[in-house]
């Protein structure tokens, strides 16, 4: 587990994304669907970058 902390500012900017569920000082919860495309993609072939 990171011991980094999102600070306000990125917690604000996180929650922006639509691929992401739930954002705390520490942890960052994604969607369902944004998970099963990225295994899909993964799984293709494709880098996580």
């Amino acid at each position: 587990m990171s011991k980094q902390l999102f600070s306000p500012e990125q917690i604000e900017q996180l929650q922006k994304n639509p691929h992401v569920l739930k954002v705390s000082e520490r942890t960052i919860t994604y969607a369902d669907a944004f998970k099963s495309k990225f295994i899909d993609e993964y799984l293709a072939g494709k880098t996580p970058r």
